[in-house]
């Protein structure tokens, strides 16, 4: 359990996170602003390159997503080590979805689906909504929530799906 002056030290903390071609997150924290002493590590967090990362100040998180489909939540605490708290795979998530009925849907390799950015849309204290676009032309929002009663339980869920239409060129 950390005191209020912990807390309110924590609160305090600057994080600089870079993700890496080879799926490793690096994290460098910045305690009571002391640069010299910055905290630096880096955990594997996907499988091939790192194509974006979040910070939710609210939720104190940092959101990774990568090539291998994966959004993970990483819990952002200056007194704690960098972990991942929650991931969801939208290749499960988006592939569970289709319809598997028919001969041809059987046969078919099923493919990776890229994510290539992300952005946050809203975000409060425990709660935060975020857009994730695909290789294939697809956004999907998913949301981000942490327990009321645990500060370190988190979630994440897929909210919905839309493909997005190419604009014509006019001539």
């Amino acid at each position: 359990q950390m005191s209020e002056q912990e807390k309110q030290q924590d609160h305090h903390s600057y994080y600089l996170l870079a993700g890496g071609v080879d799926g490793r997150i690096h994290q460098w924290t910045i305690c009571n602003n002391s640069f010299p002493d910055a905290k630096v590590v880096y955990v594997p967090g996907h499988d091939g390159r790192v194509n974006a990362l979040l910070t939710c100040d609210d939720l104190r998180a940092a959101v990774s997503i990568g090539n291998d489909g994966l959004v993970k939540c990483w819990k952002l605490d200056c007194n704690e080590s960098f972990s991942s708290v929650c991931s969801i795979n939208v290749n499960d998530e988006c592939h569970s979805l289709q319809d598997t009925n028919t001969q041809e849907a059987k046969t078919q390799e099923v493919s990776t689906i890229k994510l290539t950015c992300s952005c946050i849309l809203f975000e409060q204290k425990d709660l935060a909504i975020i857009g994730i676009g695909t290789a294939c032309g697809k956004v999907l929002l998913a949301e981000i929530s942490r327990d009321e009663k645990s500060d370190d339980v988190m979630s994440i869920g897929l909210l919905d799906e839309m493909t997005t239409v190419e604009s014509s060129s006019d001539s």
